[in-house]
């Protein structure tokens, strides 16, 4: 059975005025005496999904509660820095009592619940964000990549993606990075290989015999032949090979 955070209100409030070990504060004079933190964080290795959520969950709470939520950043041995939403717990200083525990701090914890039965807070902004990163993976490729690729193709960047994510099945996301054999394949089934360099063609006349293929010029005669008007379908849109 889930821990349901609302059943046990004042548990979670005693939790979150509590100092870790080890942890020098100096900013808000009121924290672990009436704020405190709510379990809602984000830090220089979190995972997309872990990012969207901490995006839609901090925006909606201080909206609704301006006045009780804060956003602190914290240097971190393990991951670098940590970005922490702190809340006011209690409406004032004393005992841990249900009545004495803020709206604030119980809509924190009504998010915690809706996490722990569904961990995506909003799927739109969830894939949109995961979208952005994976593309800006792919226009950052290294040198030994973009080199080779025709960058006045349009779209490559979203084309490579649509590739590498329907094709390969792959999920920048989850650390399953490319293999660099997945990207150069993506690359050369698009057609949108550079052909008017020495290095350039010459490492794709090596593709070719690495992986069965005859030699680039008549590789690309037969695709083109196949299919003269080079189209591919790509999210609903029709995309012009070059």
């Amino acid at each position: 059975m889930n821990f349901n955070y609302l059943d046990n209100i004042t548990r979670c409030a005693k939790d979150a005025l509590e100092k870790p070990q080890d942890f020098g504060y100096w900013g808000n004079e009121s924290m672990f005496i009436t704020w405190g933190f709510c379990g809602i964080d984000k830090n220089r290795d979190s995972k997309i999904l872990d990012q969207s959520n901490f995006e839609v969950i901090t925006r909606s709470l201080m909206r609704e509660f301006p006045n009780d939520f804060d956003i602190e950043r914290y240097n971190h041995w393990a991951v670098g820095w940590v970005e922490r939403l702190t809340v006011k717990v209690l409406k004032s200083p004393g005992e841990i009592t249900e009545e004495n525990i803020t709206e604030a701090f119980k809509k924190a914890m009504w998010w915690k619940d809706e996490l722990n039965d569904y961990p995506c807070a909003a799927e739109d902004h969830y894939e949109d964000l995961r979208y952005e990163n994976e593309l800006e993976f792919i226009q950052e490729l290294p040198k030994e990549f973009t080199e080779k690729i025709d960058l006045d193709a349009t779209d490559w960047a979203d084309r490579i993606l649509w590739e590498l994510r329907n094709v390969c099945e792959i999920d920048i996301d989850a650390d399953i990075y490319p293999k660099d054999s997945y990207i150069y394949q993506a690359i050369f089934d698009l057609n949108i290989i550079k052909k008017d360099e020495d290095d350039s063609y010459n490492s794709w006349n090596k593709f070719c015999e690495e992986n069965g293929y005859e030699d680039l010029i008549m590789t690309t005669e037969k695709m083109l032949q196949r299919n003269p008007n080079q189209l591919t379908l790509f999210g609903g849109k029709e995309w012009m090979n070059n």
